[in-house]
Order: structure tokens, then sequence, then C-alpha cells
């Protein structure tokens, strides 16, 4: 091992090797990147952890609300294309993603249980996007056959990550979590940071498994926009609704609410068209913007990540070799 590598980088399944068995050097297309078992506790987080706008954290708690099982979907998902791979390197790096998504979906699970301890019952939004996905399934390998509902699937996972990527970035310069309940923060930042690492995995193995299909893409990108947006406006109503500082606004006065919270910069909006958009372009690659550096500025500062034992932060050592182990696909 070359001595200039932590002993821990041998351990981490989105690392390549070169021929000489020195790590490769890491770049914007291919980062060095960990699964990071992070903690948090929420016993003293408030659901309306935005003090001066609890409108706009209940928006953004429909995060926590579908991200358990959004991050669940895409490992089961990408269980099942990991045959289709045959780049080492991409088959390494999925196995990583796999890893972070299930971190994420087990630690925003906990915010899920402060939010049900208080009443919101949760669990029939979450069976909304569970449901979506089995029909959606279904539908595809009766119709279309299972490979093209692969390549369906892998295209919608692609679109959601490049939201997600412009969402992390949003989250690391956004001035609003310098006011929020600094767990919160924290989370938020640390989540959107690992999206930054990982940002190019799910658009490679789309281009795998699709061919590198425009037509896929675009595709997969209008149904992630469209199911985003379906979701997303009966998530809030149903976190508002069961909010009891908020549950007397009236419909309208809820939209007014949220608008406003857009204007005063508290929820991302406009900044995010031009990187949004830059999806569409035939050349594009996540690659393209590069934010690794903003990544791993504020992970070398993480309360969480910092408070990792150093036995603990690194994928098992069978993870790099074999396919992702029962840790990386638990819910």
């Amino acid at each position: 091992m070359s001595p200039s590598v932590p002993p821990s980088a041998t351990l981490e399944p989105g690392r390549a090797r070169q021929a000489d068995g020195t790590l490769a050097p890491e770049t914007e297309a291919h980062p060095h990147f960990t699964v990071r078992r992070v903690q948090f506790a929420w016993d003293e987080v408030p659901v309306g952890w935005l003090p001066d706008d609890p409108v706009a954290a209940q928006v953004m708690n429909v995060l926590h609300v579908l991200l358990p099982p959004g991050e669940k979907w895409f490992v089961e998902v990408y269980r099942e294309v990991l045959p289709l791979i045959e780049d080492p390197l991409l088959r390494r790096e999925m196995k990583a993603f796999m890893g972070q998504e299930s971190v994420h979906g087990r630690t925003h699970a906990g915010f899920v249980e402060h939010l049900d301890a208080r009443g919101y019952d949760t669990a029939p939004l979450a069976w909304r996007l569970e449901r979506t996905v089995e029909i959606a399934t279904r539908w595809g390998r009766r119709t279309i056959g299972v490979r093209r509902t692969q390549g369906m699937l892998v295209a919608t996972i692609a679109g959601i990550e490049h939201y997600t990527a412009v969402l992390g970035e949003w989250a690391l310069v956004s001035p609003v979590f310098d006011r929020s309940d600094p767990t919160m923060a924290d989370i938020l930042r640390w989540h959107g940071a690992e999206e930054l690492e990982h940002k190019c995995v799910a658009f490679d193995v789309m281009n795998e498994v699709t061919g590198g299909s425009y037509l896929w893409r675009l595709a997969g990108y209008m149904m992630a926009s469209f199911q985003m947006a379906r979701l997303w406006p009966i998530c809030t109503d149903h976190l508002i609704d069961r909010d009891p500082a908020l549950q007397h606004l009236t419909p309208k006065q809820r939209r007014r609410e949220i608008w406003r919270s857009f204007r005063r910069r508290n929820l991302p909006g406009r900044e995010l068209a031009l990187p949004l958009l830059q999806y569409f372009r035939p050349q594009f690659h996540p690659s393209d913007h590069e934010t690794l550096a903003l990544a791993r500025t504020f992970l070398v500062t993480s309360p969480a990540v910092r408070a990792i034992p150093a036995t603990t932060s690194a994928a098992s050592p069978s993870a790099t070799e074999n396919e992702p182990t029962s840790e990386q696909v638990a819910s």
C-alpha cells in the first residue's frame, strides 16, 4: 500500500487501483468515496426546526419521509442491474453508492420515527411512493419487457439523482441552515455532500444499461420530475395538517406562506433552474460542474462525520470485491 494513502482507504469500494496497486488519482467523475455510518440524536430537535419559517421546515421535512423508501428502492434496482455492468470501476462505485444510500435511508428514518412519535403518521406517505414504484415496475415488465423496464428504472433514478445533487449543492451554500437547528443542518448538508460525491454514478449506470440513450435519459428525467411534483404537495399538506402550530392555515394561506418562503430564499427556487436544465444538454455529464471540493470542505467539518469511530468509517473489506453486503441493502 502506498504510504500516502490512509489505512482505511483500502476498504473503500468507491476507490479504483492502478496496475501497480496504488490508488488512482480521483477526479470529479470518479472521486474516492466511502460509506460513512453517521448517527444523529433527534429527541431535542423540533419538528419545525427553522424557527423563523416553520412552513419551510415542513416542506423540507418531506425529504425525510420519502427518502427511506426511495433509497431502499434505489438499492433494490441496483442489485438487479449490477450483473449487467461489466466495467469493474463502475461496479465498485455502484457498491459504494448502495452503501451510502442505505445509510441515508436509515438515517432519515430516525427523523421519521421522531415525526411519528409526535402524531404525524407518515406511513401513508411512504406507502404512496412504494405503491407508485410497484405499479410502474409491474406495468413496465408486462408491456415493454424486463430489460427495457430496467432501463426506465435506472433512467428515473439518474433523473432523481440529478435533482438531489443540485439540491445538495444548494444545502451546502445556502445560509438558511445557519439559522436552523444544528442537527438538522448537519444531516441535510452531510447528505447533500455525499450526493455530490456520488452524483456521477447513477448517470453512468443509466448510460451503461441503456447504451447511452438520450431518449431514455429524457424519459427518466420527466418521470422523476412528474412524480416529485405530484407527491411533494400531498406530503406537505399531510405534515402541515398535523402540525399544531400550522394546521389552522387554510389551503390558500398555506400556498401564500410557501410562496413567501421561496421569496425569502428559505426554500430553493429560481437559482436551481439553470443547473436543473443542464440535464437536457445532449453532451451533459454530472462531472461538468465541479462540486467535489465543496463537498469535501464540509465533510471534514461535519460534527456527525467527525464523530464516527475510525474503525467504522469505511465499508467492510468484503464490499470491495463481492456483491453488496447485507448492511448495504438494509432498509
